[in-house]
């Protein structure tokens, strides 16, 4: 952000709203994933919204011209959409019968190797294909959660499967 004209007081004060908006959001998506499910939020708030609104805060300096405001409000889109995520907690152990405490010992492994994994891929790729390789990275990341969460299968989509193929069913017989 330096060689963009925004200094570190001013990249405190970014990163502190981003993570505010973040916490305000996490009640909200919380409503959301209530309202239009837990699988649909996740996948289109969080994986989808976070690989946009990544390369958006990544490009908002060239973007915007180096407009502090700017930058922070494409922060705080990536941060609440961050918020987009939150469902998870209830996803995960609605996908198990029985072993619920061991699905949320997995989601919660996996919320720790991410603080991890992230600054590994930092660490591995930043020489290799710079801080723009790095975000593009990161951005795919997403998609290929995006991907992988619309395979999951919830009793919410099976039931809707199953009155879609009722529906059909039925014109079929008639």
């Amino acid at each position: 952000m330096e060689k963009h004209g925004i200094g570190t007081s001013s990249w405190l004060q970014i990163w502190g709203t981003i993570f505010t908006a973040n916490i305000v959001c996490n009640l909200i998506f919380g409503f959301v994933g209530d309202s239009i499910g837990w699988r649909r939020t996740v996948l289109w708030f969080g994986c989808v919204g976070c690989a946009a609104s990544s390369l958006l805060f990544y490009y908002s300096p060239v973007l915007f011209a180096d407009n502090f405001w700017a930058v922070l409000l494409s922060g705080c889109l990536w941060g609440a959409l961050l918020a987009g995520f939150v469902p998870l907690s209830a996803l995960t152990p609605s996908l198990v019968g029985s072993d619920k405490g061991a699905a949320m010992a997995v989601l919660n492994l996996g919320a720790g190797l991410a603080v991890f994994v992230g600054p590994a891929i930092v660490g591995l790729f930043i020489g290799v294909v710079g801080s723009t390789g790095v975000i593009w990275i990161l951005s795919g990341l997403y998609v290929i959660g995006a991907i992988l969460t619309s395979f999951i299968s919830t009793k919410e989509n099976i039931k809707t499967i199953s009155s879609y193929h009722e529906d059909f069913d039925n014109r079929a017989i008639q």
